[in-house]
Protein backbone atom coordinates (compact mmCIF):
# COMPACT_ATOMS: atom_id res chain seq x y z
CA UNK A 1 0.00 0.00 0.00
CA UNK A 2 1.84 3.24 -0.97
CA UNK A 3 0.03 7.17 -0.93
CA UNK A 4 -0.31 8.26 -4.43
CA UNK A 5 2.03 11.48 -5.12
CA UNK A 6 -1.10 13.65 -5.61
CA UNK A 7 -1.82 12.74 -1.90
CA UNK A 8 1.27 14.30 -1.02
CA UNK A 9 1.23 17.11 -3.32
CA UNK A 10 -2.03 17.95 -2.04
CA UNK A 11 -1.04 17.86 1.87
CA UNK A 12 1.79 19.88 0.80
CA UNK A 13 -0.62 22.58 -0.83
CA UNK A 14 -2.39 22.78 2.17
CA UNK A 15 0.81 22.80 4.77
CA UNK A 16 2.06 25.98 2.20
CA UNK A 17 -1.60 27.78 2.57
CA UNK A 18 -1.09 27.64 5.95
CA UNK A 19 1.89 28.84 6.39
CA UNK A 20 1.42 31.45 4.55
CA UNK A 21 -1.56 33.07 5.61
CA UNK A 22 -1.69 36.14 4.34
CA UNK A 23 -3.54 36.51 1.64
CA UNK A 24 -3.99 34.79 -1.65
CA UNK A 25 -1.20 32.72 -3.35
CA UNK A 26 -1.59 31.92 -6.81
CA UNK A 27 -1.12 28.57 -8.65
CA UNK A 28 2.20 29.67 -10.66
CA UNK A 29 3.58 30.48 -6.83
CA UNK A 30 2.56 27.78 -5.48
CA UNK A 31 3.72 25.31 -8.06
CA UNK A 32 6.65 26.75 -8.12
CA UNK A 33 7.29 27.09 -4.17
CA UNK A 34 6.48 22.85 -4.03
CA UNK A 35 7.93 21.80 -7.53
CA UNK A 36 5.27 20.77 -9.05
CA UNK A 37 4.04 21.14 -12.72
CA UNK A 38 1.22 23.60 -12.87
CA UNK A 39 -0.62 21.44 -14.82
CA UNK A 40 -0.47 18.62 -11.52
CA UNK A 41 -1.52 21.82 -9.32
CA UNK A 42 -4.38 22.69 -11.36
CA UNK A 43 -5.93 19.28 -11.21
CA UNK A 44 -5.19 19.20 -7.19
CA UNK A 45 -6.57 22.40 -6.79
CA UNK A 46 -9.89 21.38 -8.60
CA UNK A 47 -10.05 18.89 -6.39
CA UNK A 48 -9.32 20.19 -2.44
CA UNK A 49 -11.68 23.74 -4.22
CA UNK A 50 -14.49 21.03 -4.61
CA UNK A 51 -13.85 19.03 -1.14
CA UNK A 52 -14.31 22.53 0.76
CA UNK A 53 -10.18 22.09 1.28
CA UNK A 54 -9.53 25.41 -0.36
CA UNK A 55 -10.46 28.71 -1.48
CA UNK A 56 -9.87 29.85 -5.40
CA UNK A 57 -10.83 33.61 -6.41
CA UNK A 58 -10.24 34.72 -10.16
CA UNK A 59 -9.38 37.50 -11.66
CA UNK A 60 -5.62 39.54 -11.67
CA UNK A 61 -5.87 39.69 -7.59
CA UNK A 62 -6.92 35.66 -7.60
CA UNK A 63 -5.22 32.98 -6.10
CA UNK A 64 -6.07 30.21 -3.40
CA UNK A 65 -6.34 30.22 0.71
CA UNK A 66 -7.54 27.25 2.81
CA UNK A 67 -11.37 27.65 3.13
CA UNK A 68 -10.70 26.35 7.20
CA UNK A 69 -8.07 26.32 9.93
CA UNK A 70 -5.27 23.96 9.00
CA UNK A 71 -6.13 22.57 12.38
CA UNK A 72 -9.84 21.33 11.47
CA UNK A 73 -8.53 19.82 8.09
CA UNK A 74 -7.90 16.10 8.73
CA UNK A 75 -5.09 14.44 6.86
CA UNK A 76 -8.16 11.61 6.20
CA UNK A 77 -9.97 14.32 4.33
CA UNK A 78 -7.40 15.03 1.81
CA UNK A 79 -7.09 11.39 1.45
CA UNK A 80 -10.85 10.86 0.59
CA UNK A 81 -10.55 14.09 -1.48
CA UNK A 82 -7.65 12.59 -3.47
CA UNK A 83 -7.56 8.68 -3.51
CA UNK A 84 -11.46 7.77 -2.33
CA UNK A 85 -12.01 5.39 -0.03
CA UNK A 86 -9.71 3.45 1.91
CA UNK A 87 -9.35 -0.11 1.35
CA UNK A 88 -6.89 -2.14 2.24
CA UNK A 89 -8.16 -5.73 0.93
CA UNK A 90 -10.90 -6.15 -1.83
CA UNK A 91 -12.66 -8.47 0.64
CA UNK A 92 -13.53 -5.34 2.94
CA UNK A 93 -14.92 -3.95 -0.10
CA UNK A 94 -18.49 -3.24 0.09
CA UNK A 95 -20.60 -6.47 -1.27
CA UNK A 96 -17.65 -8.82 -0.99
CA UNK A 97 -18.45 -11.78 1.43
CA UNK A 98 -18.07 -10.67 4.89
CA UNK A 99 -16.19 -13.77 6.44
CA UNK A 100 -15.41 -13.60 10.01
CA UNK A 101 -12.07 -15.71 9.95
CA UNK A 102 -9.26 -14.07 11.86
CA UNK A 103 -7.44 -12.92 8.78
CA UNK A 104 -10.54 -11.02 7.79
CA UNK A 105 -10.94 -9.67 11.28
CA UNK A 106 -6.90 -8.42 11.40
CA UNK A 107 -7.31 -7.09 7.75
CA UNK A 108 -10.67 -4.86 9.37
CA UNK A 109 -8.92 -3.80 12.33
CA UNK A 110 -5.55 -2.75 10.60
CA UNK A 111 -7.86 -0.73 7.97
CA UNK A 112 -9.98 0.91 11.00
CA UNK A 113 -6.46 1.89 12.97
CA UNK A 114 -4.91 3.63 9.77
CA UNK A 115 -8.39 6.00 9.45
CA UNK A 116 -8.52 6.68 13.05
CA UNK A 117 -4.53 7.58 12.48
CA UNK A 118 -5.42 9.56 9.74
CA UNK A 119 -8.25 11.10 11.26
CA UNK A 120 -6.66 12.15 14.49
CA UNK A 121 -3.91 13.72 12.67
CA UNK A 122 -4.52 17.85 10.83
CA UNK A 123 -2.69 19.25 8.33
CA UNK A 124 -1.49 21.51 11.42
CA UNK A 125 -0.18 18.74 12.88
CA UNK A 126 1.76 17.99 9.96
CA UNK A 127 2.78 21.58 9.76
CA UNK A 128 4.57 21.82 13.13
Amino acid sequence: MQLQAYTEYAIQILQYLHAHPQGLRTGTELAEELGISYPTFLALAVKLRRAGLIVSVRGRNGGFSLNKPAKKIRVYDVFLCIEGDLCISRNLKPGRSKSDDKMQQFLKSWQESIIAELSNTTVADLAS
